[in-house]
């Protein structure tokens, strides 16, 4: 009996694979500013912060970025 792979590839309508490249070039890079910000982290060049913190300095930078 033959192994099946557990993978699934995406699939869409119409066969628009710009998309499945967008969405995998998305998460590649998200990957990779993940794991630059914990070796950064860990290396004592951020320090930690709290969820209030982070959520509303995340605030004030949409707010300067709607009044420009």
């Amino acid at each position: 009996m033959k192994k099946r792979s557990l993978l699934l590839k995406p699939t869409f309508a119409g066969g628009d694979r710009s998309l499945v490249k967008s969405t995998f070039g998305s998460r590649d890079e998200i990957a990779r500013d993940a794991q630059e910000s914990i070796a950064q982290f860990k290396a004592g060049k951020l320090k930690p912060q709290s969820a209030e913190a982070v959520i509303a300095e995340l605030r004030r930078s949409l707010d300067e970025d709607s009044d420009a």
